[in-house]
């Protein structure tokens, strides 16, 4: 007997679909926790790359600050030093300079002394007279001219180029201008100027025989206020003062003085000196003593005659007494 088997062909089918669905969807569920738990990896990897660098930050910036908190101090001592010192030596200069003008009176009192008692006398004393007051030895007053320049009105006070600024080479426009103009004397606040004067510029001051002078910047000079006045406005260097007043906005006044009291220079050196020799002392010390002694004319014209002599010698030489 042959056995035959009966199916379903509907159950079959359901059965076949049913291990279909359910392998497919362990497939999805499988292939979703692999991706859940990569993602978690790849944050997780991501998390600590972002910690490490905020951590790497802060330790840069903690050193920076320590750091700064430790040169600070050290940088503020310094500049607190270095202000000290340049405050002392300015009184010392201060102080020297006193002693310079004191000791150059001692000295103008002690040639007059010594020429006072003669026509020849007179005449030396005349010419020392005319060459200390060329060199800016001696303090001088007189009618003149007044030109006052001041930094531009919007000028950046924290920048030291801009342009509404006045710098040195403005200030050596205005003086050379002012001496070509036929001025006898020239002062800058009060600073008198001499054939080796250097005006520069130190930072954001201006230095006139390097003591620093604050803005407005008075340029005094002695000479006829009109003529001076009338070619200074001729020279190249009036016409350059113009220009900068027109294009940077510098602040420039002219006017005019009937009195102007200009101070000696201090800081003077002679560029050569000559100390005179034993036989001009002793011909200076008797023309002296004749001088003052002699009763006759034709004795006190001779010893001024020698003195005149010996300190014709010396001038010629460049030397100071």
């Amino acid at each position: 007997m042959t056995l035959h088997s009966v199916t379903d062909p509907a159950a079959s089918m359901r059965l076949l679909a049913d291990l279909l669905r359910e392998d497919v969807g362990q497939e999805y569920v499988t292939a979703a926790k692999r991706r859940r738990e990569e993602g978690t990896h790849e944050q997780r990897r991501w998390v600590l790359g972002l910690l490490v660098t905020c951590v790497c930050v802060a330790m840069i910036l903690a050193l920076g600050v320590v750091q700064r908190d430790a040169t600070e101090p050290a940088a503020i001592k310094a500049r607190a030093a270095l202000i000290v010192r340049a405050q002392q030596a300015q009184a010392r200069v201060d102080q020297l300079e006193a002693q310079l003008t004191a000791t150059r009176s001692t000295v103008s009192d002690l040639q007059s002394a010594i020429v006072a008692d003669s026509a020849a006398g007179a005449e030396v004393s005349g010419r020392l007279n005319v060459l200390e007051m060329d060199a800016g030895y001696t303090a001088v007053v007189g009618p003149g001219l007044i030109v006052t320049i001041d930094d531009a009105a919007q000028m950046v006070a924290s920048d030291p180029g801009d342009p509404g600024r006045v710098q040195d080479r403005d200030v050596q426009l205005v003086v050379n201008g002012l001496w070509q103009s036929g001025a006898e004397a020239v002062a800058i606040n009060g600073r008198r100027l001499t054939a080796t004067t250097a005006i520069r510029t130190a930072g954001m001051a201006i230095l006139v025989d390097y003591k620093p002078i604050l803005p407005p910047y008075q340029i005094e000079a002695i000479g006829n206020p009109a003529l001076l006045a009338s070619n200074y406005a001729a020279t190249s260097s009036g016409r350059a003062l113009d220009q900068l007043v027109e294009s940077f906005g510098l602040s420039v006044d002219t006017t005019t003085s009937l009195l102007l009291h200009l101070p000696a220079a201090v800081g003077v050196a002679p560029i050569s000196a000559t100390v005179p020799s034993d036989s001009v002392r002793a011909t200076l010390s008797a023309a002296a003593s004749a001088s003052a002694s002699a009763g006759s004319s034709a004795s006190s014209a001779s010893s001024a005659s020698s003195a005149s002599s010996a300190f014709g010698s010396v001038l010629s030489t460049g030397g100071v007494l």
